[in-house]
C-alpha cells in the first residue's frame, strides 16, 4: 500500500457502466498545495471538474465516471471524502472489452521502476485500436492532449501530481513528482481479470 504523507492525498476515480460493468478504477496521487484549507471534497470537486472536460470527451458514452475519492494523508488519521458524478463519455463508439485500456505512464524525473507509475484508462473506443492491441495515431494525439490538459487543470487548482510509494527493501521514497502523463501506443490487457 502506498505511503500517503501529510500533504499529500490519494485518489480513486471509479468508473462504471456498461464499459465497465463490474467497475474499473484509476489510482493517482497528489500533493495537496492548500493543505491546510482544501478539504478531502474540495480536493475530490477539483480533480473531478479538471477530469470530466479533458479526458471524458474522448471516451465512450458508456462509460461513467461515477466517484472520486480523496484520502488525505497520514494514512492512518488523514480525513477522506468524495465528489459523486454521473459523467459520461462524450463518443458514440462502441467501447473496446472492460478488459483493455490504455496505459498512461506517469513520468518523474527519477530512474527506475520505482521512480514512474502508470495508470489504466478505461473506455476506449473500439474502432481506435487494430487487432495487435495498437492505438490509432491519432487517437494516441488526441487522449495525450486531453491528459496535458488534465494536468494543467489540476495544477491550477492547485495540486501536482506525484508517484506515491510503499515500502520496500529500501526506505519509503517522498512521493515523487510527475512531470507529465504518456499514453502509450499499445492498449494493455487483463485477461485473467475477465469475469464469465
Amino acid at each position: 500500500m502506498p505511503v500517503i504523507p501529510s500533504g499529500y492525498c490519494q485518489a480513486n476515480l471509479r468508473f462504471g457502466g456498461a464499459a465497465a460493468p463490474l467497475g474499473s478504477e484509476i489510482t493517482m496521487g497528489f500533493e495537496v498545495v492548500d493543505f491546510g484549507t482544501e478539504s478531502p471534497e474540495d480536493v475530490a470537486n477539483t480533480i473531478a471538474d479538471a477530469y470530466t472536460p479533458n479526458v471524458m470527451t474522448r471516451l465512450a458514452s458508456t462509460l461513467i465516471l461515477q466517484e472520486v475519492y480523496v484520502k488525505f494523508g497520514p494514512n492512518d488519521v488523514g480525513p477522506s471524502g468524495s465528489a459523486f458524478r454521473t459523467t459520461t463519455g462524450a463518443d458514440a463508439g462502441q467501447a473496446v472489452p472492460p478488459n483493455t485500456a490504455a496505459i498512461i505512464r506517469k513520468a518523474t524525473t527519477l530512474g527506475g521502476r520505482r521512480g514512474n507509475g502508470r495508470l489504466y484508462q478505461p473506455g476506449l473506443l473500439e474502432a481506435q485500436i487494430d487487432a495487435g492491441g495498437n492505438i490509432a495515431a491519432g487517437y494516441v494525439v488526441d487522449l495525450q492532449t486531453e491528459f496535458d490538459d488534465f494536468l494543467t487543470a489540476v495544477g491550477a487548482g492547485g495540486l501536482n501530481p506525484v508517484v506515491l510509494h510503499g515500502p520496500g527493501i529500501s526506505s519509503t521514497p517522498a512521493p515523487s513528482p510527475v512531470t507529465a502523463f504518456i499514453v502509450q501506443g499499445v492498449c494493455g490487457t487483463q485477461r485473467d481479470r475477465m469475469r464469465r
